[in-house]
């Protein structure tokens, strides 16, 4: 009899004690087993030197050096209170971000006591490390000492190069003092430099937008990041551009039509698209922290606000700095709240953030969990890519300009789909 014919048969023969049978076990999954999985680390400075209209973030206003001391000692106090709880010590490090509020607020000092107390408690050689950076904050020296330090990447807050659209967004710098800071670095060497656009901002125009994109694309950075500016409740333009009526924010069609013409410029120019809103220099200098993530690589989150991953759980520091400042003088790790994942959880996550990327891997997905999420979603496949949004072969699948055009929408559409196939929740995928 085949082996369904014996199942279809009642029977008390053979005593189940795993899955799968034992001669499906291999000796080199031993080595995986053992090996100490890679981590990318996450820290939140919250400290701003001023509050951008548009920015939804928790922040903290900056005063003086007083309150980054003491945010460093908390800090650091963290990172050892979670290495003694969750053994992060044979880790190895792929990435290290340092993201705010304006990091590049932090005296060379500091940086250096908070990367020498990362150096104790993780397994760092070499991992790609980004800083956030403000245009005013940079000078010759913190450069130099950025590079001696081990950072690989700046990431810049420039948002315009048109001066009117920058003081409107509530921004200190100038258009000019952004471009002798992006070219003060880039003679410098070592360090990747990406700069932050903001499409939709205040009084843009096709003229004065088209002169930002121009112009970011003159400099050969090695990523250009276009984001979607979007109104928040709790941000300036929210309430001085709907609730007052003061200013004149761009509709959904002209941020829209914006980002056609960004993505018309840069699809034309050297620069290759890595995410739908990142773009590379001739397709190299890829970011490879956000893609970790995107991925389902572990994240150690340490700061305010902080998000981390850890395995099955999302979890997210104490939104609140003086919570969390007294918190670590009571040597308690100020994690505020979490979500343990279920195995269908992780699968529409990891689709879900995938997609963010240029192209996402079918066979990755597949050795992961099971299944061809193109096969099993094949309408919504098929829709999308008669649509324009994808394209599809036997190892990817690959968005197109239109699918780039409208971000998330390609991965939310495959997510509810599998979710569909896997069986509906009541978990929103927005």
């Amino acid at each position: 009899m085949t082996n369904h014919d014996e199942l279809m048969q009642p029977s008390r023969k053979g005593f189940i004690s795993n899955y799968p049978h034992f001669r499906y076990w291999k000796k080199p999954v031993v080595e995986e087993m053992l090996a100490e999985d890679p981590v990318n680390i996450y820290i939140h400075v919250p400290f701003c030197a001023q509050k951008c209209a548009y920015c939804y973030y928790k922040t903290e206003q900056y005063r003086d050096p007083a309150q980054l001391e003491e945010f460093v000692q908390a800090l650091c106090r963290e990172i050892r209170l979670a290495n003694e709880r969750f053994h992060f010590g044979k880790r190895p490090v792929n990435s290290i971000y340092i993201g705010g509020g304006t990091p590049s607020l932090l005296k060379e000092n500091l940086l250096r006591e908070i990367i020498a107390c990362l150096r104790e408690n993780f397994v760092i050689a070499g991992p790609e490390f980004t800083i956030e950076a403000e245009p005013r904050t940079i000078t010759e020296q913190k450069v130099k000492a950025y590079k001696d330090l081990g950072v690989t990447r700046l990431s810049l807050g420039v948002q315009s190069f048109d001066d009117e659209i920058i003081g409107m967004s509530g921004r200190k710098h100038s258009a000019k003092k952004a471009l002798e800071t992006i070219e003060m670095i880039m003679n410098a060497g070592g360090l990747a430099v990406n700069i932050d656009l903001l499409s939709g901002l205040a009084g843009e125009t096709d003229e004065t937008w088209m002169k930002t994109i121009d112009t970011a694309i003159r400099t050969e950075v090695h990523n250009i990041t276009v984001y979607r500016m979007e109104a928040y409740l709790n941000t300036e333009f929210f309430n001085r551009g709907v609730r007052k009526k003061q200013i004149e924010l761009p509709s959904e069609e002209q941020e829209l039509h914006f980002m056609e013409l960004a993505l018309e410029k840069l699809t034309a120019s050297p620069y290759k698209p890595w995410s739908f809103f990142t773009f590379t220099w001739k397709g190299e200098f890829q970011h490879h922290y956000a893609g970790n993530l995107w991925r389902g690589e572990d994240c150690c989150a340490f700061g305010p606000s902080a998000f981390g991953m850890l395995g099955d759980y999302n979890y997210q520091d104490t939104l609140n700095l003086d919570t969390y400042l007294a918190s670590l003088k009571e040597d308690k790790l100020p994690i505020a709240r979490g979500y343990k994942l279920t195995a269908k959880d992780v699968m529409i996550k990891d689709l879900l953030l995938g997609m963010k990327l240029h192209s996402m891997s079918r066979k990755v997905f597949r050795e992961k969990h099971g299944i061809d999420f193109c096969r099993v979603t094949r309408g919504t496949v098929d829709e999308l890519s008669d649509g324009g949004y994808i394209r599809v072969d036997d190892e990817s699948i690959t968005l197109e300009v239109k699918g780039i055009l409208y971000g998330d929408f390609v991965g939310k559409r495959l997510a509810a789909a599998l979710k569909q196939y896997l069986g509906p929740d009541e978990l929103s995928l927005y």
